[in-house]
């Protein structure tokens, strides 16, 4: 029930983003399975571009997102050696569009310039974007507020570390001031249940 939920949310964005890691780890698809009949079904006529994070180009070309419908984005910093050079043109033989963007100006949470990187987007028509994050995209996005609005998936298992959910171990929330909300409402998915947030 939790797939089919975040498969809706895919299918009303242009595009979904993660970082390297994520497409290296879980090695995802990130299509849309959705139809009336639950998320078995794949959607075929939507235009969707999957976009993707990767500063030191890691990616493999033999990636699964390379499978599905849709064009492949990936964006990364504009440090080159020969073995990243040659990992560039094996990406784009495979379709890849890359991108080169600066670092961001934040000491404490170096990461790719999100907000460059939006911008780039919204001159190739992708004005909506599912970013189904980690915890450094997680923290570059929310640190520099270039959200709209927060949906948290709770799940009856614990995840994280001996000090505390990962996720939220680079940031200092409650000093920072960064996370207060207006709460949209609960939605529940068999055992799970999402939580959606408007920023206040």
């Amino acid at each position: 029930k939790s797939l089919e939920y975040i498969h809706s949310l895919r299918l009303a964005s242009d595009a979904v983003m993660v970082s390297a890691k994520t497409v290296i780890k879980d090695n995802p698809r990130l299509d849309i399975r959705l139809n009336k009949n639950g998320i078995k079904g794949r959607i075929s006529g939507k235009q969707y571009a999957k976009i993707v994070i990767d500063s030191g180009l890691s990616v493999p070309p033999d990636s699964k997102i390379f499978d599905t419908r849709g064009s492949v984005l990936i964006f990364t910093s504009g440090e080159y050696d020969k073995e990243k050079r040659l990992r560039k043109k094996l990406l784009k033989e495979k379709g890849a569009i890359v991108r080169d963007v600066y670092y961001n100006n934040i000491k404490e949470n170096k990461f790719l310039d999100v907000r460059e990187i939006f911008k780039i987007c919204g001159g190739l028509n992708i004005t909506s974007i599912m970013v189904e994050a980690g915890p450094k995209l997680f923290n570059s996005i929310v640190s520099e507020k270039l959200f709209d609005k927060l949906i948290f998936n709770f799940t009856p298992y614990m995840l994280g570390n001996e000090t505390g959910l990962g996720l939220f171990e680079e940031l200092r929330l409650k000093e920072k001031g960064i996370l207060k909300f207006k709460e949209l409402g609960i939605k529940k998915a068999a055992d799970d249940f999402f939580a959606e947030y408007y920023p206040s």
